[in-house]
């Protein structure tokens, strides 16, 4: 039978799997993650040469899903922070800065025509290639000003006594936090013992502290386990022979699920009320969203995702 349904992949299938072999071969693991991000789940559809909005990616379409809880997010804070001279918008986990195209370098023209604050832009990003095309496109807009910007897991906010050189503070509290699509990798999943609970109230609580009254964090996530990351879970069990990952994986969504899909951190943040005009709130969402290529064989580099990291 498995001899049947090979036999039923066209040629181009197959041109395409050698096609991707050959692209992967000579990549670290580090560097595969990076690759998948910026060229598979960031590809463009046909035809686009110039990103302009989420609808625009092939990859998925969970950025498109975002866009209206991103808006009113964002739109609560912009119509109610105190500041009038600057709005400080922090990116955790910020990528290459196609979050600047899609969304924000638009959304925050408003606060030029409109609002009369000056957009600085913090950047926190491990990864030196996608931190320096993140800067690079942000010169591209006028409005937009880089901020602090720092190389290296945001962790290293928090756990800088353990650290020889503490990273640069933030010189001001901010009114808007970015977090998508990262909180995942707070926790190492290849670590024997993990406690990704602690791993996600720590970065929690450090990201409220930093915060304006009136200010949000905007967080966005893939549930780690089903789909595509079923597949890396195998990878794991195979070539690296660790057959707990799974479990590993259920012990961060379960966390994930505890702490911000029914609000639990809510009861941990509610320690750092200074008064109560600065209760905190939360609001969560779940939504289906769908991963896209033009291939089987460029399906499958996706499944690397995020497990690569």
């Amino acid at each position: 039978m498995l001899e049947d349904k090979v036999s039923e992949i066209s040629q181009d299938e197959l041109d395409a799997e050698a096609r991707v072999r050959t692209e992967f071969q000579n990549l670290t693991n580090n560097q595969a993650y990076e690759h998948i991000l910026r060229y598979r789940l960031m590809t463009l559809k046909r035809g686009i040469t110039t990103l302009h909005s989420a609808s625009d990616f092939l990859g998925t379409d969970n950025r498109e899903l975002l866009i209206p809880s991103l808006n009113e997010t964002l739109d609560s804070v912009i119509n109610n922070i105190s500041t009038t001279g600057e709005f400080h918008m922090l990116d955790v986990g910020a990528g290459s800065g196609e979050t600047i195209d899609w969304f924000f370098a638009k959304k925050l023209e408003e606060n030029i025509t409109m609002k009369e604050r000056k957009n600085i832009i913090h950047i926190i990003e491990p990864s030196p290639d996608l931190l320096k095309a993140y800067q690079q496109k942000l010169l591209e807009y006028k409005h937009l000003n880089q901020g602090i910007v720092y190389q290296g897991p945001v962790q290293d906010y928090y756990t800088y006594h353990e650290n020889i050189l503490a990273p640069p503070k933030l010189p001001i509290s901010v009114d808007f936090i970015n977090c998508m699509q990262m909180i995942y990798y707070l926790t190492d999943i290849l670590k024997p013992t993990i406690y990704p609970r602690k791993d996600i109230i720590n970065f929690i609580t450090f990201l409220y502290g930093l915060l304006k009254p009136g200010g949000a964090i905007y967080i966005a996530f893939h549930e780690m386990g089903c789909g595509f990351s079923s597949i890396s879970c195998k990878i794991y069990e195979q070539i690296n022979k660790d057959m707990d990952v799974s479990q590993r994986i259920s012990q961060v969504n379960k966390a994930l699920n505890e702490l911000l899909s029914e609000g639990k951190i809510l009861e941990i943040l509610e320690s750092q009320i200074v008064n109560e005009s600065t209760r905190p709130k939360l609001f969560s969402s779940k939504m289906s969203s769908g991963f896209y290529a033009r291939s089987l064989g460029d399906l499958a580099a996706m499944s690397l995702f995020p497990g690569g990291h």
